[in-house]
């Protein structure tokens, strides 16, 4: 576990993404969208049951932690939602194994 933390760890993780990615993944290789402004969302963005209360997303006796962005406490339904609650669990995880 790397004591500088999770954000530290997310930057490594960004930098390393950009560098491996595909030089033919940049604007000027991908062709313009014909309609639009279109925004994705997929069936699970909005669960029936309700999130995931953030409490009960991280079970140390059972060696199990949730994250994603169903878990309540952050932008639910979102990219974002989804890297802030694995930012939170990776500290929750640091901090267990310290």
């Amino acid at each position: 576990v790397d004591p500088r933390g999770p954000l530290y760890l997310a930057s490594v993780l960004s930098v390393a993404e950009a560098r491996l990615s595909p030089q033919w993944i940049s604007a000027e290789h991908m062709r313009a969208p014909s309609w639009g402004p279109h925004l994705h969302r997929w069936g699970g963005a909005f669960p029936g049951s309700g999130m995931l209360d953030e409490s009960l997303a991280f079970v140390p006796s059972a060696r199990v932690a949730f994250c994603g962005d169903f878990v309540e406490g952050h932008r639910a339904g979102s990219v974002e939602g989804a890297y802030l609650s694995g930012l939170s669990t990776a500290a929750l995880l640091s901090k267990a194994l310290l």
